[in-house]
């Protein structure tokens, strides 16, 4: 049979974040993720009138003289809603980088004992007089998962706001780094490496999936804004608000997972350049594991 090559199918398989041998955990995540950034928009409790506020913004920065400032002049109307329209979106934000985190750590278990599985069931020691050396990676732990998973939260709740605008400054450099740090999540969940291994670990082996990384990012991005342009017509329609807002956190949720995926994948394939895996037992003297 002939296989024909097809790269436009490659590439759209990029966008699939599913696991095809058990896909509901992965669907659960996205509809859970879909009502939350759902909910964040779409609520009677919100109120998107910003325009007192602006007004107050202003005539606050129409003064050029602070004497003429009064208590009651600094007071913000905010309210309940506007307060909510702010707070929610943030808060769903939020919500989604944790669950893709959990998305990470645990595909980061499942795909290595499906690996570790496969190899044991068909193990192959050779073809065609060639010895095979397995790219198989020792699962880790699920204390291991979740003790990665807070510390990173936690590195990015004090990191996050100096992050953030260092990556407005830089915006070119952030494009260009992006194809390596991507993975980033991955490595760091993983616990292959010490803390302080995985930057110089991801940069070491970015020439290896540089190519590879930034052309899948780069069609997940252009999708991206495809599928964003589209939802973004039925926002004008006033009829269609409420599917706009459905529209989008499905758009939302969904794309966040295939980030995730993307840098998981691109995970794997430099942690099974790196490792050496001669046999099966190398698996637990994993150079630079933590103990």
């Amino acid at each position: 049979m002939i296989i024909e090559y097809n790269p436009f199918r490659i590439y759209i398989k990029q966008l699939i974040f599913e696991s095809p041998d058990n896909p509901w955990p992965d669907r659960l995540i996205f509809i859970f993720l879909t009502l939350i950034n759902t909910a964040a928009y779409l609520n009677p409790w919100i109120d998107t009138d910003f325009g007192p506020l602006m007004a107050w913004m202003d005539s606050v920065n129409s003064i050029t003289d602070p004497s003429q400032l009064t208590p009651e002049m600094m007071q913000a109307p905010w309210t309940m809603g506007t307060l909510l329209a702010v707070l929610l979106p943030m808060a769903a934000e939020m919500i989604t980088f944790i669950f893709v985190l959990i998305y990470i750590g645990m595909h980061l278990i499942t795909n290595r004992k499906a690996d570790l599985l496969d190899y044991e069931e068909n193990k192959v020691t050779e073809i065609a007089g060639i010895p095979v050396t397995p790219p198989i990676l020792t699962p880790p732990k699920l204390s291991t998962v979740v003790a990665r998973t807070l510390l990173l939260l936690l590195l990015l709740a004090v990191f996050g706001i100096p992050l953030s605008i260092a990556f407005f400054i830089f915006f070119i450099l952030v494009i260009v780094i992006m194809p390596i740090f991507i993975a980033f999540p991955a490595a760091f969940i993983a616990g292959d490496f010490k803390i302080s291994e995985v930057i110089p670990f991801l940069i070491k082996r970015a020439r290896s999936v540089y190519g590879f990384n930034a052309r899948n990012l780069a069609f997940c991005l252009a999708a991206n804004l495809v599928v964003g342009f589209v939802i973004g017509i039925t926002g004008y329609i006033e009829a269609l608000t409420p599917v706009y807002y459905v529209l989008n956190a499905a758009a939302t949720s969904w794309f966040a997972l295939v980030y995730a995926k993307l840098g998981l994948r691109s995970y794997e394939i430099m942690a099974t350049l790196h490792f050496d895996h001669s046999d099966k037992g190398n698996m637990n003297n994993q150079k630079g594991k933590e103990e």
